[in-house]
């Protein structure tokens, strides 16, 4: 591959200054070289500009800027978006790392679409929990994915695998700022509901650290996401009722695990309204202590309403 397309590596953080390095250095490595990696410090009170301006002294592609307080990966992220100069455009988290032909692997696609409608290429990913590698994960879906989106199917939507088309971000897409959690996923919807396609490279480019206690999920904030959501593209639904069925029905397992009824949510009051009976096996299943039987529960509903 012959190119001098710029990539922007945008790399938002906040005290994550024991794990910083590792990402840093990941870029570094990359086969690729001509890129630029524009770390936004979300006002961490650690030493991550430290250790960020020495590698700065040693290296002119990277840059650094940091916020004056704290305002969410969306607001940071969006302000690296600002700031980059690339022709495409990619991320990473500040406790991942990327593997060294991740770059160059998702760039040749984008040089090979001879149609000019690929905004989005992901990739695979490996997990890792306290160093040991306990999941690989390869896309499998690039046709009807907005649709398998709002089905629930996993196309690899999340930040650090995406790299996206300068072309996309002068479509207008950007970080929705009113949620904080599946920003990311609202980005690909917004990308393919803006008329671009997306491609990925079928092997994992990725490394994924988890700590060693995977941390709790917020429930109440994803389901209040998925409610902002369900407004958003709320003329997509109408137009496609399956996806609309499958992401509200979805949507209630946030739910089940919910400390809160949230009794002014319009999706209960969709879901109560249309399929009574799946509403009447989400109430049994809240009735059911946390644990093996409650998640059992669960699987088997998921695959009743797939």
């Amino acid at each position: 591959m012959v190119s001098n397309s710029l990539i922007s590596v945008i790399l938002p953080t906040y005290n994550r200054g024991d794990f910083i390095s590792r990402s840093v250095r990941s870029i570094q490595n990359q086969t690729y070289p001509h890129w630029e990696l524009i770390v936004v410090d979300d006002g961490s009170e650690d030493n991550t500009d430290k250790i960020i301006n020495e590698f700065i002294r040693k290296d002119s592609r990277i840059s650094y800027i940091k916020l004056t307080k704290n305002v969410g990966a969306s607001r940071a992220r969006n302000k690296g978006i600002e700031l980059s100069k690339g022709d495409y455009i990619t991320f990473i988290d500040s406790d991942d790392e990327y593997l060294s032909e991740k770059i160059k692997s998702q760039l040749e696609l984008f040089l090979a679409d001879k149609t000019h409608q690929i905004g989005l290429v992901t990739c695979g990913r490996q997990d890792f929990r306290a160093d040991r590698l306990y999941n690989v994960w390869v896309p499998a879906i690039k046709s009807n994915v907005l649709s398998n989106l709002f089905k629930g199917k996993q196309i690899g939507a999340g930040t650090p695998f995406l790299m996206v088309s300068r072309k996309v971000i002068e479509s207008g897409v950007r970080f929705d700022i009113n949620i904080n959690v599946v920003e990311d996923f609202d980005f690909v919807v917004q990308t393919l509901v803006n008329g671009f396609n997306l491609d990925f490279v079928n092997k994992p480019l990725v490394n994924v650290f988890h700590d060693a206690q995977e941390r709790n999920f917020n429930y109440e904030q994803g389901f209040s996401a998925r409610e902002y959501l369900y407004k958003k593209y709320k003329d997509y639904f109408i137009r496609n009722k399956t996806e609309r069925k499958s992401f509200l029905l979805k949507s209630c397992f946030f739910y089940v695990e919910m400390n809160n009824r949230n009794k002014d949510s319009n999706i209960i009051r969709d879901v109560k309204k249309e399929w009574p009976m799946a509403w009447f096996t989400f109430l049994i299943m809240r009735t059911i202590p946390k644990g093996r039987l409650r998640n059992a529960f669960i699987k088997l509903h998921k695959l009743v309403i797939k």
